[in-house]
């Protein structure tokens, strides 16, 4: 049988013509993850050739699959024990059975931080390219997503993440390992349609290789060299601005004046990423906030359940909410959709912009939307607007009146509260959603104004809720 640096050296010589993509950024101590498929084994041998006895085989068994992922991991521990390289391993317990594919990652990523590597190599190839690409498509990512996954990749206080092997197809790591006559493990998760990705693998990628004229996958190698290349170029500009981005520092936005929308995102993106507030704040939110910066407003946005993000024309930061009394004032707050308002007494006010399709037309019109916590407002109040409706949000001044849906004309909005029986310390508390001209449009507990309504054409709609989000 041939020795582990035969079959090591085997395997090379097979890839000799692909591009296998060595960093020279890399730093030590150098960590390989190896889950024991035929990928990561291939990296594995690589990686042992080019860096010798200093690397550190790191291998997280998720404990989802049971015996079978216990055997991937003596699996990994066994060839890790016959090239001579000491193996970290570690197993998860009390994973969700149903857990995402974010959800592992981030497990991942925690797992290689606490390994003390300063590189981590992974065995992504030219296929997982494929894969994400289509798949950060469908979930509307810019330039950085739809480049991932990166030959390099560097995280806020994360080990480097470098992917040797992206320029390579899954066929040829395979026919390479078959050729000499290396073993790995293989993942029977990766057949099931429980994940995106294996439905993508399986379904999608395939059909399109076979529809698309040419060579579709060396187009989408290229198309994602290209992305990654200007996502560098545009990582490089906003370095040179001289921003400081740190967890718990505001982010001062004069660096970015005048400069392109690209560059305002790339700096609110790494606030976020810094200050952890990136499962928090939703795509939705992410863009409403920058169309906010772009737009020179001022607002704010729930992060939690006892934070908010305020921002302004200066700077964007975060702020502890405090126990707060009926009595408390706030000041008024232009709201755009996707974006949510953290208010006193701890709810909180989202605007949504949403398709009114014919069963939410059909509840609208029976009745069936409860208006002490939602309310469907046409978003161009009954005009042809050439832009989305923007909501100012203020507190219950004497005197407001507005025309409720269905009324003959206007009332004070003080016998609207008695008559629906709000109490006198609630109605200060309860945000007065009015049009940018200064028509109430919506008051929590009463009905939409009657020039907001949704009508028989209305094609889009502000869907605004209230309460605890």
């Amino acid at each position: 049988m041939s020795s582990w640096r035969e079959k090591a050296e085997a395997v090379a010589t097979s890839l000799k013509g692909e591009r296998v993509y060595w960093s020279d950024l890399v730093e030590e101590p150098i960590g390989v993850g190896c889950s024991g498929g035929a990928d990561s084994v291939c990296l594995l041998l690589l990686a042992w050739l080019r860096f010798g006895d200093g690397l550190r085989v790191l291998h997280l068994n998720h404990g989802l699959r049971g015996a079978d992922a216990d055997a991937d991991s003596a699996f990994v521990e066994a060839l890790a024990g016959e090239l001579g390289l000491p193996f970290f391993g570690k197993k998860l317990d009390g994973a969700p059975a149903e857990a995402s594919e974010a959800w592992l990652r981030g497990r991942r990523m925690a797992f290689y931080r606490h390994s003390g590597c300063a590189t981590v190599l992974l065995g992504h190839h030219a296929d997982d390219v494929a894969e994400t690409m289509l798949m950060r498509l469908t979930r509307g990512s810019g330039t950085e997503g739809v480049a991932s996954p990166l030959a390099v990749q560097r995280f806020y206080e994360e080990p480097m993440l470098m992917r040797p092997l992206l320029g390579i197809p899954k066929s040829l790591i395979l026919a390479a390992l078959q050729a000499a006559a290396v073993p790995w493990r293989e993942d029977a998760s990766n057949a099931t349609p429980d994940y995106f990705r294996n439905r993508v693998r399986a379904d999608v990628l395939p059909a399109l290789l076979e529809a698309a004229p040419g060579n579709a996958r060396a187009g989408l190698s290229r198309s994602h060299r290209l992305l990654a290349e200007d996502a560098e170029a545009l990582n490089a500009w906003l370095d040179s601005l001289g921003l400081v981005i740190a967890a718990g520092a505001p982010l001062e936005l004069s660096p970015l004046k005048n400069k392109p929308a690209a560059l305002w995102r790339r700096a609110l993106q790494r606030w976020i990423g810094v200050n952890g507030l990136r499962d928090t704040l939703s795509a939705a939110a992410v863009d409403g906030l920058l169309d906010g910066l772009l737009a020179g407003e001022g607002g704010q946005l729930s992060a939690g359940a006892d934070e908010r993000i305020i921002f302004n024309r200066e700077r964007v930061y975060r702020e502890k909410l405090s126990p707060v009394g009926p009595g408390t004032s706030w000041p008024e707050f232009r709201l755009r959709p996707g974006l949510t308002l953290w208010l006193p007494g701890g709810l909180a006010l989202r605007v949504e912009r949403v398709k009114v399709d014919a069963a939410t037309r059909t509840d609208i019109f029976a009745g069936n939307i409860d208006n002490r916590s939602c309310v469907y407002l046409d978003e161009n109040m009954g005009k042809r607007a050439s832009a989305p409706l923007l909501c100012c949000i203020r507190q219950w001044r004497a005197g407001d009146r507005y025309h409720p849906l269905g009324a003959p004309g206007s009332r004070k909005l003080q016998d609207c509260f008695t008559d629906a029986k709000i109490l006198v310390l609630e109605r200060k508390q309860l945000p007065v959603v009015c049009s940018p001209t200064g028509n109430i449009l919506w008051v929590p507990g009463l009905p939409p104004a009657e020039s907001a309504k949704i009508g028989p054409h209305t094609q889009w709609a502000l869907r605004l809720t209230y309460g605890a989000h």
